[in-house]
């Protein structure tokens, strides 16, 4: 089960590592099917996914998540969730756990399977938003699909092989 949250981290990840090196003034861009400008899509991403951790722990917030104050900023909340989901993944929680979610007073009973589930897809969605704003100023985004990943891995798994050796 946690190939998809490491996809998922290194996707977001990488995705922030490109737009840290963007002009701040591209970072409002916007596009009609995006969430917001890519800036609040970004921190929309990350925070509500420090929520769903949340609820997957058992720790869900009761405020809602911060609004964008830096690309570093958010590079260092993802790179925290990162870490998050190797712990909260291992062992494997069951996916017909129970836990509760939402904001106080209209939280409600959900599977955590329902919750894993809404972290990649939710993950997807708003990247590939962030994507499309950013073609739409000529911004040619990284690949950030599974294949795309999947050469990372092997890649940085060669450079710790190597770096063992010596």
């Amino acid at each position: 089960m946690i190939e998809p949250f490491r996809h998922n981290s290194w996707a977001t990840i990488r995705l922030l590592e490109f737009c840290r090196d963007l002009d701040p003034a591209v970072l409002d861009t916007g596009a009609a099917s995006a969430y917001g400008p890519v800036k609040e899509t970004l921190a929309h991403l990350v925070g509500w996914e420090e929520v769903l951790a949340g609820a997957v722990e058992g720790t869900a917030p009761h405020e809602a998540p911060p609004r964008f104050a830096s690309v570093d900023d958010l590079l260092d909340r993802a790179t925290r969730l990162a870490d998050r989901w190797e712990r909260s993944l291992e062992p494997e929680p069951h996916p017909d756990r129970v836990v509760e979610f939402g904001p106080a007073g209209a939280r409600r009973l959900v599977r955590v399977g329902t919750v894993l589930t809404q972290v990649v897809h939710h993950g997807n969605h708003h990247r590939a938003q962030v994507s499309i704003a950013l073609n739409g100023v000529d911004i040619q985004v990284p690949a950030l699909d599974a294949w795309a990943f999947s050469a990372w891995y092997a890649e940085s798994a060669g450079r710790r092989r190597r770096r063992d050796d010596l």
